[in-house]
C-alpha cells in the first residue's frame, strides 16, 4: 500500500531567489522513452517568496563568566584560533576557560533559522593603560554557531525558541586563544550573529558582557606566618672547617614557611587540584636605603621597582601539589649572600596546572596581595675571629699585677697570620670581653649548667652576660699587638673572648685572674689540725683523710733530736679553680730579718689532699717565720702569704710527766750503802709559753714519740747540801702525742746511801745540753740504824710539785669539723 503522503527536504537554497516546486512520478523498469511518456507531474500553485532573514542581538542577557578547569579539558572547542576552530588547544590539560551567553532575534518573526550560524567576539579592555587610555578594541575570527541538535557537544550551539521570535546561544573558548592578542588581563566582550552562506552579519552588541578577568591571582600566605631564617655556619659541622676564602662564616642559610592557602576568588577545592610553585627571592639592601622598613614594605607588596634593593639569589622550586605538606624548607647557599650586607628573604607563589603549565597571573600588583618577606633584616655572621688562648706568665711581667691575664690573639677561624682580616669588619674596633665562672657546686644550687674545665680541678659554670673590658685596662705586650694584658679584673674565675663589630670569637678557657694561697693558721686551731692531720685522722663518716683549712707550721723532731720546720697545707683549693696548681715556693726569715727564698718545687700529684715542706737549714734556738705561695700551670704565681706563726727551733726542756703522781717515782733501799731509784721517763711538752707553733713527730724518720735526754739525780740531804749527782741518757717522752705512756720503759739509778743521814732525791732532765727542766723530788728517806735492813720502798711516794714546776694545763680542743671534735 502507497504511504498517505510523501516528504522531501531541499536544502542550500538561496535566501534572494524565488524558487518553484514540482514532483514528477514515472514508472521504474520501463524503457526511458516509454516512462517518460507515462510520466505524471504535479507542480506548486505559485513559487515559494524569497527567504532573506537578518538578526539582531538582544541587548539584554549577555553574560560572560570564567571558569578554572583543571581537569582535562573537551576535545573540542570553539576557541577563535587564526586560521581554524582553536582544535590545537582543545586537547590541553586544563585551563582557564570563559563562558559567554547572550539571545539574537531572527527577522523577519517566524522565518526558519539555517542550522549553521557563524558568529564573532570583540575583545573590549576594561582597565586604563599606565597612561590613563583604554587599549584597542581587539576583534575576534569568527566561528561557526550549531544548532544544539545538531551540535557534537565540541561547538557553539545555539536553541531557537518554540515560538521562533529568538535563539540563545553560548559558546566556550580558552583564555589562553586571547592572552597573546590583547595587552589587558580584564576584557569585555561585544558579539555579533551572521549567516555564512550569505555572509550577511548582525550589528555589535549593544550591550557589553561583563568583566571577565584572564589570571588567577597567586596563592597567599595564611594569617600570621611567619618566614623562619635560621643560618647555618661552617663551624657548625661536626668535622667542618671555615673555607679560606669563605666570605663569611655562613654555610647556608635555612628557610622555613607554612603552605599558601587558596588565592582570593579560588575555590578551596580548585586550589587543592593545582600545583602550587614557590620562588625564593634573596634581596640585598643598599647601604645607602634610608629605612629598612620601607624597603620590607615594598617587598612585601610585590613592588617590582624597588630602587633599594638588588637580587642577588632567585630560584623556583618544583612544583608539588597544593595539599603535598604543611611547612616547605629551602636553603640558600651562604656564597650569594654578601658580608656585612642586609638581606631581606622572600617567598611567592604562583599556580600550576598538573601538566606543568603555568596559569596566567596579573602583570601588574594588585592591591592586597602579599609576599611573605622575614621579619628582621638578617646580616650573615662574619668570619670570627679566633678563639683567644691563655698564655704563660713570664717572669719580666713580675708576678704583683693584682687580677688579670694575658691573651694570645689569633686570625679569623680558618686563617693562621693573626693580623689577616678578610671580611668588611676590618673598621670594627678590637673589644676585649670577660664572663664570669663559678664552681658547678654553686651551679647545682642555682640550678647553672656545669662546663667542665681543661685542668681537672672541677667543674665551672658561666655565670651572667659579656661585659666588656674598658680598654684602659688591656695593654699590648708585643708590636704586633697580639698579645694582650688584660688587668683589673673584678672577678676570680673567668673566661674571655674577642668581638669585632658583630663578629665575636668563641670562649676561649676558663681561667683564675689570682692564684689562691692557703692563709696561715693560728692560735689553738694550728695545734688541734696540725695534730690531726699528721696523726691521720679521717673526715666525719670515714671520707677520706682530714685536710688543714691553711697553713701550718710545726716542729718537727728526728730520731737523733734533730730539728726542723714542718710545713703543711692543702694541695687544694677549697673552691673550684679553673687553672690547675704546680708548683710552690717557701721563704724563710728569722723575726725582723730579711727573707731567704728556698727553690721552686712541683706539687705532689693531684691525688694526694696535704701538700708538705720540710725546712732543715735553720740554726738552733733562733724564732722564724714562714711564707709561701703557688703557681699555676700558666707560670702565674700567688701572692706571698702572710707570715706564720713564729717558731723557735728548740725543744722545751723535759718536765714530769703526769705518769709521776700515779707512781711514777720509785725508790728502794738495796742495802745500807746503796739505794735504787725508778721512774718514768719526763715528757717533752709540745707547747710551750715562749712558742706558739706545736711539735710534730716525724715518722719517716723512725721517730716513736721519745727523744734522747740527759737526766740527773741528785741527792740532797736534809739541810738542804747534796750528797750524790748522777746523771745518765735515757729517753724523754712526748706525753702529748702518745697515750701508751703506761708501757714507757722505766729509767733506773743507783745512788750511794748513808744509813745515818736522812736525804731526798731530786731528779731533772735537759735536752742536747740545754737548759734544766723542772725537776721531781721525792719524800724525804729518813735515817737507818746499821742493824737495819734492807728496807723497799713500794708505795708511791707523795710527790708534790717543785717550786719551778709548772702547774699542768688543760690542752684545748681542736674543732676540725662541727661534727666530730677531736682531742689535741
Amino acid at each position: 500500500e502507497p504511504p498517505a503522503s510523501l516528504h522531501y527536504v531541499v536544502r542550500s537554497l538561496l535566501p534572494d531567489r524565488r524558487y518553484l516546486f514540482g514532483v514528477e512520478c514515472r514508472y521504474l523498469g520501463l524503457p526511458s522513452g516509454l516512462a517518460a511518456t507515462a510520466a505524471s507531474r504535479l507542480e506548486a500553485a505559485e513559487p515559494l517568496p524569497r527567504r532573506a532573514f537578518s538578526f539582531t542581538v538582544l541587548p539584554d542577557g549577555f553574560a560572560a563568566h570564567a571558569a578554572l578547569l583543571a581537569a582535562p579539558a573537551p576535545t573540542a572547542v570553539a576557541e577563535l584560533a587564526a586560521g581554524g576552530s582553536g582544535g590545537s588547544a582543545g586537547g590541553r590539560r586544563g585551563g582557564l576557560r570563559l563562558h559567554l551567553r547572550w539571545r539574537f532575534r531572527v527577522l523577519p518573526p517566524g522565518t526558519p533559522v539555517p542550522p549553521v550560524l557563524a558568529y564573532q567576539l570583540c575583545c573590549v579592555p576594561a582597565v586604563p593603560d599606565r597612561d590613563g587610555a583604554l587599549p584597542p578594541n581587539v576583534p575576534l575570527q569568527p566561528a561557526l554557531l550549531v544548532e544544539r541538535s545538531r551540535s557534537q557537544g565540541g561547538a557553539a550551539c545555539f536553541t531557537v525558541d518554540r515560538n521562533r521570535e529568538g535563539a540563545s546561544a553560548e559558546a566556550e573558548l580558552c583564555a589562553s586563544a586571547i592572552e597573546t592578542m590583547v595587552s589587558a588581563s580584564r576584557l569585555q566582550f561585544v558579539v555579533r550573529v551572521g549567516d555564512p552562506s550569505s555572509n550577511t552579519w548582525s550589528l555589535w552588541s549593544e550591550a557589553l558582557s561583563d568583566v571577565v578577568d584572564l589570571t588567577v591571582l597567586p596563592p597567599v600566605a595564611p594569617d600570621g606566618a611567619v618566614l623562619q631564617v635560621s643560618e647555618e655556619l661552617w663551624t657548625a659541622k661536626q668535622s667542618g672547617t671555615l673555607p679560606r676564602r669563605a666570605p663569611h662564616a655562613v654555610e647556608a642559610v635555612n628557610l622555613a614557611w607554612p603552605a599558601f592557602q587558596a588565592a582570593p576568588g579560588l575555590a578551596p577545592e580548585q586550589h587543592l587540584q593545582l600545583f602550587v610553585q614557590y620562588e625564593v627571592v634573596v634581596w640585598r639592601v643598599d647601604p645607602a636605603a634610608s629605612k629598612l622598613a620601607e624597603v620590607q614594605g615594598l617587598l612585601r607588596s610585590r613592588d617590582s621597582n624597588v630602587t633599594d634593593a638588588l637580587v642577588v639569589f632567585r630560584q623556583a622550586l618544583q612544583p608539588g601539589s597544593a595539599q603535598a605538606r604543611e611547612v616547605h624548607r629551602f636553603q640558600v647557599p651562604g656564597d650569594s649572600l654578601h658580608p656585612g650586607k642586609h638581606h631581606y628573604f622572600q617567598v611567592v607563589a604562583r599556580y600550576f596546572f598538573p601538566d606543568g603549565s603555568p596559569l596566567p597571573e596579573p602583570k601588574e600588583p594588585v592591591p592586597g596581595q602579599v609576599a611573605l618577606v622575614s621579619a628582621e633584616p638578617y646580616r650573615p655572621t662574619p668570619r670570627n675571629p679566633g678563639v683567644p688562648s691563655l698564655e704563660p706568665f713570664s717572669v719580666e711581667l713580675g708576678q704583683t699585677m693584682g687580677r688579670c691575664a694575658i691573651l694570645q690573639l689569633h686570625g679569623e677561624e680558618g686563617v693562621d697570620d693573626p693580623t689577616a682580616i678578610t671580611t668588611d669588619v676590618a673598621a670594627e674596633p678590637l673589644t676585649i670581653e670577660v664572663r664570669e665562672g663559678r664552681s658547678s657546686a654553686w651551679a647545682s644550687s642555682t640550678g647553672g649548667a656545669a662546663i667542665g674545665n681543661e685542668s681537672g680541678e672541677g667543674a665551672i659554670v658561666a655565670v651572667g652576660s659579656w661585659t666588656a673590658v674598658p680598654q684602659q685596662a688591656v695593654q699590648a705586650l708585643g708590636g704586633d699587638k697580639t698579645r694582650l694584658l688584660v688587668r683589673d679584673l673584678a672577678v676570680q674565675v673567668c673566661q674571655f673572648r674577642v668581638r669585632r663589630g658583630v663578629a665575636e670569637s668563641r670562649p676561649s678557657a676558663f681561667t683564675d685572674t689570682c692564684v689562691w694561697r692557703p692563709l696561715p693558721l693560728v692560735g689553738d686551731q694550728l695545734c688541734a689540725q696540725m695534730r690531726s692531720v699528721a696523726s691521720g685522722g679521717r673526715r666525719p663518716g670515714g671520707q677520706g683523710p682530714l685536710a688543714l683549712q691553711g697553713l701550718g707550721v710545726a716542729m718537727g723532731v728526728g730520731a737523733d733530736t734533730t730539728l726542723f720546720a714542718r710545713l703543711m697545707w692543702p694541695r687544694h683549693a677549697p673552691q673550684a679553680i679553673a687553672v690547675s696548681l704546680s708548683k710552690y715556693q717557701v721563704r724563710y726569715r728569722t723575726c725582723g730579718g730579711e727573707w731567704h727564698d728556698l727553690p721552686m718545687v712541683d706539687l705532689p700529684s693531684s691525688d694526694a689532699v696535704m701538700a708538705e715542706c720540710q725546712v732543715s737549714e735553720l740554726q738552733y734556738g733562733h724564732l722564724y717565720e714562714f711564707a709561701l705561695r703557688l703557681g699555676n700551670a700558666l707560670g702565674r704565681w700567688s701572692d706571698w702569704s702572710p707570715p706564720t706563726t713564729p717558731l723557735r727551733l728548740e725543744l722545751p726542756p723535759p718536765v714530769p710527766g703526769r705518769s709521776m703522781e700515779r707512781g711514777g717515782l720509785r725508790v728502794a733501799v738495796v742495802s745500807s750503802s746503796k739505794v735504787k731509784l725508778v721512774w718514768r721517763p719526763f715528757s717533752v711538752p709540745c707547747r710551750s709559753e715562749r712558742m706558739e707553733a706545736p711539735i710534730l713527730l716525724d715518722p719517716c724518720r723512725g721517730q716513736r714519740g721519745n727523744v734522747c735526754a740527759d737526766y740527773e739525780v741528785i741527792m740532797h740531804g736534809e739541810d738542804g747540801s747534796v750528797l750524790a749527782v748522777v746523771q745518765r741518757e735515757a729517753p724523754a717522752v712526748f706525753e702529748d702525742l702518745h697515750s701508751d705512756n703506761e708501757a714507757a720503759t722505766w729509767i733506773e739509778a743507783d745512788l750511794p746511801l748513808e744509813s745515818q743521814r736522812s736525804c731526798s732525791f731530786e731528779i731533772r732532765a735537759r735536752l742536747r745540753k740545754g737548759a734544766w727542766g723542772a725537776s721531781v723530788r721525792s719524800p724525804p728517806l729518813p735515817a737507818r740504824m746499821p742493824s737495819s735492813g734492807p728496807l723497799a720502798l713500794t708505795a708511791p711516794p707523795a710527790l708534790g710539785p717543785p717550786p719551778h714546776h709548772p702547774a699542768p694545763r688543760e690542752e684545748p680542743v681542736a674543732h676540725l669539723y662541727p661534727t666530730e671534735p677531736i682531742a689535741a
